[in-house]
């Protein structure tokens, strides 16, 4: 068998698309169509709710791919799209219920540079994002790999499907040991 392909969905909506291919070559997969794929990455971006049609979509495409136990890759906003679709209670505004870490950018905005944590697991990640889960509630299909101290989820797994809060594919997290673990999870799960 020959590399295996993944499929990122990116409509029309903008999407820093070529973070993404960098990030999928380290694992070893190549870039192919919906049709043709074998993997499913639902990537970063604008919270759930703000793009209609790209919510629409991805949700759509991920109940296609659950049904035929295809594997499925989430960062950030594509953890937050599997997990909403499972009834998990996602939370709107972070700060409104926990301010132990900061989750968002430094600025606060949710752009620019992120603001950092360390996670249970000792993982060093970025974070730049206001919406998440807390670990109770997270139904139980899922087996929860990593969180913060406050309790936010930042890794899940189960059969066919794995993923995490924060952004392995930035440039501010190539070569750190939090990247390497992402990437020797996807290989591991995946292949």
């Amino acid at each position: 068998m020959g590399k295996m392909k993944y499929y990122i969905p990116s409509g029309s909506w903008p999407l820093k698309i070529d973070l993404y291919h960098k990030l999928m070559k380290k694992c070893e997969f190549i870039e192919g169509c919906q049709n043709s794929a074998d993997i499913l990455i639902l990537p970063g971006g604008s919270d759930i709710g703000i793009r209609k049609e790209r919510d629409d979509f991805e949700f759509n495409v991920y109940a296609k791919w659950v049904k035929a136990e295809k594997p499925v890759l989430g960062i950030c906003r594509g953890m937050q799209i599997m997990l909403t679709t499972e009834n998990a209670l996602i939370i709107q505004h972070i700060p409104e219920k926990t301010t132990e870490i900061m989750h968002t950018t430094v600025s606060g905005d949710w752009k620019g540079q992120s603001s950092w944590h360390t996670t249970s697991s000792g993982l060093l990640t970025n974070s730049r994002h206001h919406q998440g889960f807390f670990a109770q509630d997270i139904p139980d299909s899922w087996a929860i790999l990593d969180k913060t101290t406050d309790k936010i989820v930042e890794a899940i797994q189960r059969k066919n499907c794995f993923a995490v809060q924060w952004h392995p594919e930035h440039d501010e997290m190539k070569n750190t040991d939090a990247q390497d673990w992402w990437i020797t999870n996807v290989k591991s799960f995946i292949l």
